[in-house]
């Protein structure tokens, strides 16, 4: 649940920083793996900007973070290696995930 209905999921910054700082990795790094500024980064860690789709993403393939645990913190931090989450299913589901995170965003814009 958002911290602050309408506006950024604060708990979904706090769990971000939390997945950066159990991968002991720095921003940069995360920055570098996901296409995003050091900046944006710390912007998504605080709450000041939305979580961008390339970082869920980005998580997802190259550490097999969980987009379900940085959006919700209903699922485990890290996906479990196996045939039922090789690559094809972890695009999968950050698909779908991206077309709720839209379908959020746009009922929040209007």
């Amino acid at each position: 649940m958002p911290s602050k209905p309408g506006l950024i999921d604060l708990d979904a910054a706090a769990r971000l920083a939390l997945t950066r700082k159990t991968l002991k990795v720095k921003q940069e790094v995360i920055a570098g793996a996901t296409g995003v500024t050091i900046g944006s980064i710390s912007h998504m860690e605080v709450g000041r900007v939305p979580i961008a789709f390339e970082v869920l993403k980005g998580l997802c393939t190259v550490y097999r973070v969980n987009p379900a645990y940085i959006l919700t913190g209903e699922s485990p931090m890290f996906l479990k290696k196996g045939p039922e989450n090789d690559y094809d299913s972890l695009a999968a589901e950050v698909v779908i995930l991206k077309a709720k995170i839209d379908k959020i965003e746009s009922v929040l814009s209007s």
